[in-house]
């Protein structure tokens, strides 16, 4: 009975206590052990498929306590301290990052539990010389690559020598390797932007190079490493420029060549160029869209299973000066667009420009939005949980205190996200420290079945609610009516093709019944809502 109590909390998702965690786990042992000690009569095999069944559901369900969510802040007084990369290596993550300081740039790395437990931190100053570290990669041999660039920390904003730096999961320093890139004068300065690993396990890194003493040039580069830190190719294009920190890079269908995507000038302005493997242009082009007025970038591509590929990217819609949307799509890997969804905000928004999506389940796509960094207003962080047919499964919001930037998205192994990137370290303060942000499944979705009230058409939630919903239509121009039980109305709000947020926060805590109409006022759907 004991048992049958605790798959049963597990199927509800339900907290259990460390006591009933301890018990669960003696369970699968006692099970693992025993599973091969019974008969083979038909009342025996009853009873192993029976074990079997609860064995599978006891550890199909054990993830659910894996899961952790934290908050790290790490920064000292008067300075600029930022995480770019994030990865989870050896049951720890790993974030890379700098700090800025009037008199240098200093690079560092963090070493994180899994439970949110800041284990260590290096700085890895060098005399005279200001660091950069970009990216962090596994290596096969269970050391990590970090890839950056250093440059003289009186004039750190002019650099051509790329950085390499092996450590142990420790931290402890493995060694180092510096190469200088070709330079056109004493004002050129290399940006990397993003990185490919090739099917030869070669690092292909993308970047722009700035050769003007004032502005920016943006010329288009790439080059290609082994993990040794050994330059293998190098290529520069004077005629073509990537205009945005937020481009991205992505393989085609069978790895022989890769894409480029973003604000891109290549003889004239497109969202993607082609390119082989030793960085030959092949061609360039759009994403065929249904929205004539497009943000590209940031944006953040991944393949899925089906041999179709997911987009994630900012939109601006037709007539609004600012981007205020995060647009969804899928893709033939003819680039035919199969599938998009919308996510208004009534506020500008950006999403992380490193990578803005993330999963490792194509049925559970990370998403996260945050406001620009330059309003210096408190920052709403809000994460989606998309299907791999773009249906909403859940969203959370973060209501923060002071303004925050995100660079880069996580899906972790516990089926959970991790963000990272900065924060102001109080209001309208000019210095931020470093920040990451991990969430669990458990705080998206709750795992009762009434969190997104499913209909036909419409998709709302959460259910219960506290002080939003995110309304999903693929309806044109539809009314969102609340009303209170007595049938008095609310709340109304018209409604977009996509995905909708509605402030609730003002309504008294009870039961409501929203109805969805479309611009003629035909019944769509009905929903109970519950205002916590």
């Amino acid at each position: 009975m004991k048992t049958i109590k605790i798959l049963l909390d597990f199927i509800r998702f339900k907290q259990v206590t460390a006591d009933e965690y301890h018990i669960q786990r003696f369970i699968s042992v006692r099970h693992q052990n025993s599973l091969f000690e019974w008969g083979c009569s038909s009342r025996t095999l009853t009873r192993n498929y029976m074990k079997y069944f609860l064995l599978f559901l006891l550890l199909s369900f054990r993830f659910v306590y894996a899961q952790h969510s934290f908050e790290i802040v790490l920064g000292d007084k008067d300075g600029h301290e930022y995480v770019l990369h994030t990865i989870e290596h050896q049951d720890n993550y790993y974030a890379v990052g700098h700090k800025a300081i009037p008199e240098n740039v200093l690079s560092n790395i963090n070493r994180i539990s899994l439970e949110g437990e800041l284990i260590q931190s290096e700085w890895y100053s060098k005399t005279d010389t200001a660091s950069f570290l970009s990216f962090i990669l596994p290596k096969e041999n269970g050391n990590l690559l970090c890839i950056g660039k250093i440059a003289p920390a009186t004039s750190y904003r002019y650099s051509n020598t790329l950085y390499f730096r092996e450590i142990a999961p420790d931290l402890s320093l493995v060694g180092e390797k510096y190469d200088s890139l070709p330079v056109t004068n004493t004002n050129t300065n290399f940006v990397i932007n993003n990185y490919l690993i090739s099917p030869m396990n070669e690092i292909i890194v993308q970047g722009i190079i700035d050769t003007a003493l004032e502005g920016h040039t943006d010329y288009l580069f790439f080059a290609k490493y082994d993990f040794s830190g050994n330059r293998l190719q190098h290529k520069l294009y004077y005629q073509y420029k990537d205009y945005s920190q937020g481009s991205t890079l992505f393989f085609n269908e069978d790895s022989t060549a890769f894409y480029l995507c973003g604000s891109l000038t290549i003889q004239n302005w497109y969202e993607w160029a082609k390119f082989d493997l030793d960085f030959n242009f092949l061609a360039s082009g759009y994403f065929p869209t249904n929205e004539t007025s497009l943000t590209m970038t940031p944006v953040t591509v991944e393949w899925l299973r089906n041999g179709n590929f997911i987009m994630a990217n900012k939109l601006r819609k037709v007539g609004d000066e600012f981007v205020r949307g995060l647009e969804m799509r899928i893709y033939t890997p003819d680039f035919e667009l199969l599938e998009n969804v919308f996510i208004y905000d009534d506020r500008k928004v950006d999403i992380p420009f490193f990578r803005g999506m993330g999963f490792i389940d194509e049925d559970l796509i990370w998403v996260a939005t945050h406001q620009p960094e330059y309003e210096y207003q408190p920052t709403d962080i809000k994460f989606y949980l998309f299907d791999s047919n773009l249906n909403l499964k859940g969203s959370k919001v973060y209501h923060m205190d002071v303004g925050h930037r995100l660079i880069d998205l996580l899906a972790t192994s516990d089926s959970g996200c991790l963000v990272s990137g900065a924060r102001d370290q109080k209001p309208l303060d000019p210095y931020r420290d470093a920040y990451i942000l991990k969430v669990s499944l458990s705080d998206v979705i709750t795992g009762s079945s009434e969190q997104m009230a499913i209909g036909n058409e419409v998709r709302l939630g959460p259910v219960p609610a506290t002080d939003r919903l995110a309304v999903q239509t693929r309806n044109t121009d539809c009314t969102l009516l609340l009303r209170d039980m007595k049938g008095q109305i609310i709340l109304q709000r018209r409604l977009h093709d996509g995905v909708n947020q509605i402030d609730i926060r003002h309504l008294p805590s009870g039961m409501y019944i929203a109805t969805v109409s479309n611009n003629e006022s035909k019944h769509i759907e009905n929903f109970k809502i519950i205002k916590q």
